[in-house]
């Protein structure tokens, strides 16, 4: 379970004395807690792939402030977010790379039958299901919409 590998990933970076990591692991960990208690409030169960989606939009976020630091000439901070993210992948799955990307939305294009861009909500929503927390989303909305617009 994510919340169980955080704690123990906590617990060595704190043995560690890795300030960055440590940050990071508890920031992450709040977050899942977090997800689990709103969820406990409406009587459901936390998914793996909602912790999964949940870091994926963590990790998003640093590499957003990482951007930022660095249009603002902060490179200290930027190599912090970026050492936040190493640390936050290691419990994500593998991204999907772009051959078998574009391999997955083809199956899925011909599963669901979509053929023009109206299709292409169909299209992700599989994606979502099957892939989830192993696609960077915004780059399989750009293939999917370059081969429905075909």
């Amino acid at each position: 379970m994510l919340k169980d590998q955080l704690a123990s990933a906590l617990a060595t970076a704190m043995r560690e004395k890795d300030t960055t990591a440590l940050a990071a692991l508890r920031l992450a960990l709040a977050a899942v807690r977090d997800l689990e208690a709103s969820a406990r409030t409406k009587d459901k169960q936390v998914t793996p792939q909602e912790n999964i989606l949940l870091l994926r939009k963590m990790v998003e976020q640093r590499r957003e402030s990482a951007q930022t630091y660095r249009d603002a000439k902060r490179e200290d901070l930027a190599l912090r977010e970026d050492q936040e993210i190493k640390v936050l992948q290691r419990f994500l799955p593998q991204e999907l790379d772009d051959n078998t990307l574009n391999t997955v939305i083809d199956e899925i294009i011909r599963e669901v039958n979509a053929e023009t861009l109206k299709d292409i909500g169909r299209v992700m929503a599989g994606l979502r299901e099957q892939y989830a927390g192993q696609v960077d989303m915004k780059k399989a909305s750009e293939l999917t919409r370059a081969k429905l617009g075909n």
